[in-house]
């Protein structure tokens, strides 16, 4: 059996690297990535705070930036992970005709 001392080992990670100084390879494979995530931080704040307008004001800026950046994008054209985010995008939408037309599309 082959046993690692813990300075030898080569899988232990260098306590020097942080993960949120450098991307990690997942998001540069897949640039929605990120954010999603910011997305979803801002929905659980803003769920948190109802009463927060900032909170509200930074979920819907979150979701429009998204679905304006990548909506031309062919590799989200079938993603279910976009598709969500153009949902949420539309429903917060305060133009109830809006809101009714895209129910169609």
């Amino acid at each position: 059996m082959v046993q690692f001392d813990s300075d030898d080992n080569p899988l232990r990670k260098d306590p020097s690297w942080s993960t949120q100084d450098e991307p990690s390879t997942r998001s540069l494979v897949d640039p929605i990535l990120p954010r999603l995530r910011s997305i979803y931080e801002a929905a659980a704040e803003s769920r948190s705070h109802p009463d927060d307008p900032t909170a509200a004001a930074r979920f819907r800026d979150l979701l429009e930036d998204c679905v304006r950046s990548f909506a031309d994008d062919e590799r989200y054209r079938d993603d279910v992970r976009f598709l969500k985010i153009c949902i949420l995008y539309v429903s917060r939408r305060t133009c109830p005709a809006l809101r009714f037309l895209s129910s169609f599309a």
